[in-house]
């Protein structure tokens, strides 16, 4: 079948484990309005430092040169940016956490498997201390202080610089918080992610409490 609709002028659209779809646009005379199918993964990677200022960092196994670096690893289908970062930290850590903030993001094009690719740098709240390694991937866990990993030589620069934008948005009370809102036409949830700030934050909740709103956090 497929040979025969590929000498018909069909071409692969996509491919899921258990199907192929091919694509002809018939107007010859149009370009095809068909997007490509999904073309960039998305990963995520946990900052995780506790509150004297210890940032949690990882060995991988399988690198050719052993730095340290942030917890992490792909996103899996349906899953939110907060909840996979969760999930990395804990699988290769031990290390249970709760979502603070995004950090900031890097993109890049010709990635694994040819695709462009989004890594988040996730926030987190430590809960607990003591970490259990995963076997399988993780060569080495480690609390490390935060100025330290900054300066240490087998952490590259994006990691370094990743831990100094942390400490920048700390001292001035800057963080890109998420907020949950239905969509009005398809009624799905929706994470909407904003620039915010530590003072506004604040003030918003002290009036809130003056005017008797007692459902704040």
């Amino acid at each position: 079948m497929i040979p025969h609709l590929v000498n018909c002028g069909f071409h692969y659209h996509h491919a899921l484990s258990d199907t192929a779809v091919l694509l002809k646009w018939l107007p010859s005379e149009e370009e095809c309005p068909i997007p490509p199918f999904c073309h960039t993964m998305i990963g995520v990677g946990g900052i995780v430092v506790d509150e004297e200022d210890n940032i949690l960092t990882v060995q991988e196994k399988f690198q050719q040169k052993k730095y340290w670096k942030l917890p992490g690893g792909y996103v899996e289908p349906g899953e939110d940016l907060g909840d996979a970062a969760i999930r990395e930290v804990f699988e290769e850590t031990g290390i249970k956490t709760e979502f603070r903030s995004v950090l900031g993001m890097r993109h890049v094009h010709g990635f694994n498997f040819d695709s462009s690719d989004m890594y988040f740098i996730v926030q987190l709240a430590p809960l607990n201390k003591e970490t259990v390694r995963c076997e399988k991937e993780i060569l080495d866990v480690k609390w490390m202080p935060i100025a330290e990993y900054m300066e240490h030589p087998q952490v590259h620069a994006l990691n370094r610089s990743v831990a100094a934008k942390y400490l920048e948005c700390k001292e001035k009370g800057v963080f890109f918080g998420c907020t949950e809102r239905l969509n009005p036409i398809n009624f799905k949830k929706n994470l909407l992610y904003f620039i915010e700030f530590e003072e506004s934050m604040n003030s918003s909740k002290s009036s809130q409490v003056e005017n008797g709103n007692e459902s704040v956090k």
